[in-house]
């Protein structure tokens, strides 16, 4: 399929989904269609599935845009954005504006990933709250290189395995520090998964139009993150062909590009206020290593890419090549004078040694102090925290009681009413016996009565009886 046939809508499939995918994999791509197929695959597979996979297919001229085409159709994670042939840096950068994760990694389109690199890397960035995390790699090359070139690059097994451990969780400047200090500092973003806070935070993105971009990056990557973490696995492979950045022939676009890097990490180091004496150090170091490398590509080119076009470059740019990178001893010159400037320097300052004793001396007396204040808030803290728990417990007793009276006084008032009951009661039987008692009072009244009438009515009775007798007497 042409490039002008593609539509919008194959520019970029997105796939929308109620939250955000935990990791977002960024792979640019440009004339990679040999081996994207399997990287690709590689990234399908993780065993971590809510991902997305972001392709920037990068101008490419060879099939490597219908390879993503193709599977793009049979996974509904991967989104396309097709650009024109802007550099892997535009790439990286395109591909981080339209991410959505919550963390990042980056994955070149020729080397694959462990299987389960995407689910440990995201365990370990959420249970530590980490913004980066490294890892290690493991180089492979490919049959061509093996048979010809296997034992110029042998030197690349050991290259990507950190040899030492380093277990503790760290500030990225510490880590960054103490892996340029163990010469095992590793530029390739493809090494470590960062957090998307930390790049918006930092404003962190590639620089343009160069090559060794990763070198840029990620020194300020390292030395702006706040919580970074090494893991000592191997997760990522790496392919040495043909046509990687590691076996192209020098061009001067190599001493550009570690030049560019050398300027502008140089920038930020000024602006880092912050960093320690050491941390400041290493990044100095790395300064020499992009020198070093800029003269190493300045010497392997042929002598007609070493003339420079002042029309391409501006005055104060070739000025620094000639004295950064033509002329190494120019270079090693300005660092003995300046090593011989600071000398001087220290030498003057010796007058001031009584006083930064001095200083040293309160400055150990008032952090004696401070550690005693510190003791006295702990144990304020400890009697605040006492205090506390004896509030709580205070207020669950009151709590408790509160309840238990009101409980008594439900009760109080059913017997209340009780009582009330009973009075009630008590007064309509008072009642019905005062009636009872009237009515008592009233039947002896008339039993007195009768009992009355009764005797004169047996007294007429037994009179008239009498004179009946006395009549039948008499007769």
């Amino acid at each position: 399929m042409a490039k002008n046939d593609v539509t919008p809508q194959m520019e970029e499939k997105m796939v929308e989904k109620p939250t955000s995918p935990l990791v977002s994999v960024i792979i640019p791509v440009y004339n990679s269609e040999k081996y994207l197929e399997e990287c690709l695959e590689s990234v399908i597979n993780q065993t971590l599935r809510d991902i997305e996979i972001l392709c920037i297919n990068d101008g490419s001229t060879d099939g490597s845009l219908g390879i993503l085409q193709q599977i793009l159709k049979k996974d509904s994670r991967i989104r396309l954005i097709d650009q024109e042939n802007l550099g892997e840096s535009c790439a990286r950068n395109a591909g981080i504006e339209k991410s959505s994760g919550r963390y990042v990694y980056f994955l070149d389109s020729d080397d694959i990933l462990r299987q389960d690199a995407l689910e440990l890397l995201y365990n370990r960035m959420e249970e530590d709250k980490l913004e980066l995390l490294c890892f290690d790699a493991e180089p492979f090359i490919t049959e061509e290189l093996r048979k010809e070139t296997y034992d110029k690059y042998l030197h690349y097994k050991a290259y990507y395995k950190r040899r030492h451990t380093y277990p503790a969780l760290y500030s990225g400047p510490e880590l960054g520090t103490a892996f340029i200090e163990n010469k095992e500092f590793l530029s390739q973003p493809c090494l470590s998964m960062m957090s998307r806070d930390h790049l918006e935070r930092d404003h962190l993105r590639y620089y343009p139009g160069i090559l060794h971009e990763d070198s840029l990056f990620t020194i300020c990557n390292f030395f702006t993150a706040k919580r970074v973490s090494y893991l000592p696995e191997v997760l990522y492979f790496r392919r040495i062909h043909e046509n990687s950045i590691m076996t192209r022939n020098a061009s001067f676009r190599n001493v550009y590009g570690y030049l560019i890097s050398f300027f502008k990490t140089n920038e930020f180091l000024q602006l880092q206020t912050s960093l320690s004496r050491r941390e400041q150090e290493a990044v100095v170091a790395r300064l020499h290593v992009f020198i070093n490398m800029a003269k190493k590509y300045y010497g392997a080119l042929p002598e007609k890419d070493k003339e420079l076009d002042d029309k391409e470059f501006s005055p104060q740019f070739l000025m620094w090549v000639r004295f950064l990178v033509k002329d190494p001893f120019d270079y090693e010159e300005a660092l003995k004078e300046k090593k011989q400037k600071l000398h001087e320097q220290k030498e003057k300052g010796n007058t001031l040694e009584s006083e930064k004793k001095a200083f040293q001396e309160e400055s150990t007396r008032l952090k004696r102090k401070c550690k005693e204040l510190e003791k006295e808030r702990d144990s304020f803290f400890q009697k605040c925290e006492c205090l506390e728990e004896k509030r709580k417990e205070a207020i669950l007793d009151y709590v408790n009681t509160k309840k238990q009276a009101e409980e008594m006084r439900t009760q109080l008032e059913e017997i209340n009413a009780q009582r009330e009951e009973v009075i009630a009661e008590k007064e309509k039987l008072l009642r019905r016996i005062r009636e009872l008692e009237k009515k008592n009072e009233r039947l002896r009244r008339e039993e007195a009565e009768l009992k009355g009438v009764l005797g004169k009515v047996r007294k007429n009775f037994f009179y008239r009886g009498l004179r009946k007798l006395r009549i039948i007497r008499e007769q």
